[in-house]
């Protein structure tokens, strides 16, 4: 009742009406390149990416974003019992004309790129016991969305924040890890 008859409605789908639409249009470019090389017990890896976005829509208006980030990364063995793994990544981010969302200080100097680096250790103990370090930091660029959307929700509102920053912190850890054998039964305790 009130719709289109079943005659009507295939007739659309076969040849539909043209209706004016609020459409949002949002694109991205991504490229990827990464390289790694073995040195005898040594690997050495390293890369960039690069990512373009740009959105135009009744949520967040018109808005264009670049992030652009180098990365290198160490692992080794040393004594058939120790693992190091140690990198670095290097991260840009710009939205619109704000050229400068990172800006971290080198001898002095601001530059609009955030170092984030991460380190690990992995030793053997004994034949089934291992212990480990490590530590990371992470690092995440508020996106478009975040900072420039307007939209009620079911009566709640979200609200632009353009001077929202990014997000940054670090996970370090310490542990044991422990295989044992009961009978049929295998596992590890970490």
């Amino acid at each position: 009742p009130g719709g289109p008859s079943l005659t009507e409605w295939m007739l659309n789908t076969i040849s539909p009406e043209e209706k004016p639409i609020n459409t949002d249009k949002t694109y991205s470019y991504f490229f990827d390149y990464q390289f790694s090389k073995k040195y005898e017990t040594a690997t050495l890896t390293s890369g960039v990416t690069y990512e373009h976005v740009g959105a135009d829509s009744h949520v967040t208006s018109t808005h264009k974003s670049d992030n652009i980030a180098g990365f290198f990364q160490y692992d080794d063995k040393f004594f058939d019992k120790l693992n190091l793994s140690l990198g670095v990544r290097f991260e840009y981010y710009r939205v619109d004309s704000h050229y400068r969302e990172a800006e971290t200080e080198i001898f002095g100097a601001k530059i609009p790129v955030k170092p984030v680096f991460r380190g690990g250790l992995n030793y053997q103990l004994a034949d089934y016991t291992f212990l480990r370090a490590s530590f990371g930091q992470g690092y995440r660029y508020p996106s478009i969305t975040e900072k420039f959307i307007v939209k009620d929700i079911g009566g709640v509102g979200a609200y632009p924040n353009r001077n929202l920053k990014p997000e940054h912190g670090y996970n370090a850890e310490i542990g044991v890890k422990q295989a044992y054998k009961f009978g049929p039964f295998m596992g590890y305790i970490d």
